[in-house]
């Protein structure tokens, strides 16, 4: 066996063995494991000692720091932050898009720098942090993946947008491929809810936005005195905002890193906080070690299946025109953002992937069961209802779709199958402008984990004629 073949079988035995990370976890941003190269003070190793994860910057001038800390920690331990950019004014789009051959080249250097074995220990990489979606930006992050994954093809690469409400989508003409995610979230709620997101819990729906795309997400949270004025309950309220997060963390099995950072002077440092006086910092620090001793000490909760939180009631809908037929509303989703998690509500949350153009329904050794509910409304009186989705299926393992009908949300009537993907209700329902669809999609276990069912498009009317 060569050396090239021994050293590739490594890092995908490594990748391979790397549990995934749940809400028994704790990460802190910035830090370094403890090694031979990063000694710390026993105040701060004291604080720290219960973090599992580490989100560590790796420097382009001086990589022996990220390096030993690498080696001195376990397994899957190092979540490595590649910068890609040479300055924060290239990495928000303030500067010119660099060339992209010098930035390939950095990317190589980056990763050449990293003894074979060490690649190996690897949680992944991230390709820097708080990408921005526009100037050429998403392009380029996709460009440096592929790159990534063409010399090391079982290296994990990460992802992580800004602002802190986007969700995984095409940007700037392009859609982000990634083996898994980073958000800081830090200033999400009903207060700041963000664009494009529910108002009454948008982090809630950013989190699933991202686990529907089916892959592992890692959210950072605010544990620094940098902004005191964020803790003031009367504004901002940072402390009830990390609250609701952790909760949403343990509804979804999810790991919690910690934007763990005091202020010195002018400069926020994560090894501050073990020297910081700050009354606010004290208070965080003690919030925090009690925050990373409950969540190694619960077990991991059940995931939750449903989307929105109480699972049962959609948003209504305003049916759209329909050009090809004006007598008649109608809602159509071609699935090329994740507004289902939006604009309907269900459950079988863990059986669905999003990709662009398409939701899929697989059941990875497991049966598959999706149910999707939407609230539709018009302002004329309707006559007739229709639904039709061109769904492609695996005959070995889908079931046939059921679409049922109701007045009320609550009593279903089942539609009639009419022709390939097309349905309608029954002519007694006549006479409303408010309605309900639901549409329930089962599989069989899929041993493999490909879809059984994919939806491409859905469309929805109403009918005053």
């Amino acid at each position: 066996m060569t050396l090239a073949v021994l050293l590739a079988a490594t890092l995908q035995s490594a990748s391979a063995q790397s549990a995934p990370l749940d809400s028994s976890d704790s990460g802190l941003y910035g830090g370094v494991p403890a090694s031979s190269a990063a000694v710390y003070s026993p105040r701060f190793l004291e604080l720290t000692k219960g973090m599992t994860f580490y989100i560590t910057k790796m420097s382009e001038t001086d990589p022996t720091r990220a390096i030993e800390g690498i080696r001195a920690a376990p397994p899957g331990a190092v979540l490595l932050r590649v910068d890609v950019w040479s300055s924060d004014a290239e990495r928000l789009g303030k500067a010119p898009l660099p060339d992209s051959g010098a930035q390939a080249k950095r990317l190589r250097a980056l990763l050449a720098a990293i003894p074979p074995e060490l690649l190996a220990k690897l949680r992944g990489i991230v390709l820097s942090e708080e990408n921005v979606p526009w100037a050429g930006h998403p392009k380029r992050l996709a460009e440096l993946y592929w790159l990534a994954k063409k010399l090391h093809p079982d290296l994990p690469v990460y992802q992580w947008w800004t602002p802190n409400d986007l969700a995984p989508a095409p940007r700037d003409g392009a859609f982000l491929p990634a083996d898994g995610w980073v958000i800081d979230s830090y200033t999400l709620s009903p207060k700041k809810p963000g664009r494009g997101l529910s108002k009454t819990d948008p982090y809630r729906n950013l989190v699933q936005k991202y686990l529907v795309t089916g892959k592992p997400l890692v959210p950072i949270v605010w544990a620094s005195d940098q902004y005191p004025d964020w803790y003031d309950p009367a504004g901002l309220d940072v402390g009830a905002i990390v609250r609701h997060q952790l909760a949403v963390h343990r509804e979804f099995d999810l790991p919690t890193g910690f934007y763990w950072v005091a202020q010195i002077g002018s400069v926020g440092s994560v090894y501050a906080i073990a020297t910081s006086t700050s009354p606010l910092m004290q208070r965080i620090n003690a919030d925090v070690t009690g925050i990373i001793g409950e969540a190694s000490a619960r077990p991991p909760a059940p995931s939750s299946d449903r989307w929105p939180a109480d699972g049962e009631n959609p948003p209504r809908l305003e049916l759209g025109p329909n050009a090809k037929h004006p007598e008649c509303g109608t809602y159509a989703d071609d699935f090329s953002e994740s507004r289902f998690l939006n604009d309907s509500a269900g459950e079988g949350f863990h059986d669905l992937v999003w990709r662009p153009k398409s939701l899929q329904i697989r059941g990875p050794g497991r049966p598959a069961s999706v149910v999707l509910r939407y609230h539709l409304h018009d302002a004329r009186v309707l006559k007739r209802f229709s639904l039709w989705t061109p769904l492609r299926s695996d005959p070995a393992l889908a079931e046939p779709l059921r679409a049922d009908f109701s007045l009320d949300g609550k009593r279903w009537t089942p539609m009639e199958a009419k022709a390939q993907g097309a349905y309608w209700a029954p002519p007694k329902w006549a006479g409303t402008r408010e309605f309900w669809l639901r549409l329930t999609l089962s599989a069989k276990p899929s041993p493999d984990g490909k879809p059984a069912i994919t939806m491409p498009y859905l469309s929805m009317s109403g009918c005053a004629k």
